[in-house]
């Protein structure tokens, strides 16, 4: 590996550091619920609109997408290199899903699974990529009325999208950005396996 390699590597940091902004454990705080500690734990958009209704889990969904967003942006402007972006685009979403700065005293991490962040990233990426994943989650969401499958099948079928529409090498980084939201939503899967996975309505926020 050379010293640019490496430098470039380290240069990567800052954008995993803002995907570790903790949007809906801000947003929860300041309505008084630890988000954490309610339904899934998670901190994404889905949760934060099950616990606390739609316009803090529409808030939620936009702080995580633009910091998608602002850590591709920011990255093309220092370097013009699609792969360059891809893996900004990486980083930020691995922050994101593994966020050192919210390990509790149990030692878990407390992450989210990466989907929002994952859509702004690539509609600052490759907008069409970014709206094709967008048209898959909402029609399997609105076929199957099951957040994780949609999230899992966007996930999986961006790639093969981004690959017709921008047959560049930053196709790897959103490869590695796709699994990763599929690893983190592996107990969804497991669930989805043994049709136990429940359909959500996100009509009225639940109870805290």
């Amino acid at each position: 590996m050379t010293w640019s390699a490496i430098l470039q590597l380290f240069s990567l940091v800052p954008f995993y550091l803002l995907g570790t902004f903790p949007t809906g454990p801000l947003i929860a705080k300041r309505a008084g619920v630890d988000l954490r500690a309610h339904g899934s734990g998670n901190i994404g958009t889905t949760n934060a609109m099950r616990i606390l209704g739609k316009k803090a889990g529409l808030l939620t969904l936009l702080g995580d997408a633009g910091k998608g967003a602002l850590a591709v942006l920011s990255g093309l402007a220092l370097n013009n290199d699609p792969l360059y972006g891809s893996l900004c685009a990486l980083a930020v979403v691995a922050g994101h899903c593994f966020s050192l700065p919210q390990i509790s005293p149990d030692g878990r991490w407390h992450g989210g699974k990466g989907v929002a962040t994952s859509v702004g990233a690539l509609l600052a990426l490759n907008p069409f990529s970014g709206l094709f994943g967008i048209a898959v989650f909402a029609l399997v969401l609105m076929l199957k009325g099951i957040v994780s499958l949609a999230s899992v099948t966007a996930a999986g079928l961006i790639p093969l999208f981004f690959i017709f529409v921008d047959p560049s090498q930053a196709v790897y980084g959103v490869i590695l950005m796709s699994f990763l939201v599929i690893f983190k939503h592996r107990a969804n899967l497991q669930r989805l396996s043994e049709g136990k996975e429940p359909r959500y309505s996100f009509s009225k926020k639940n109870e805290h």
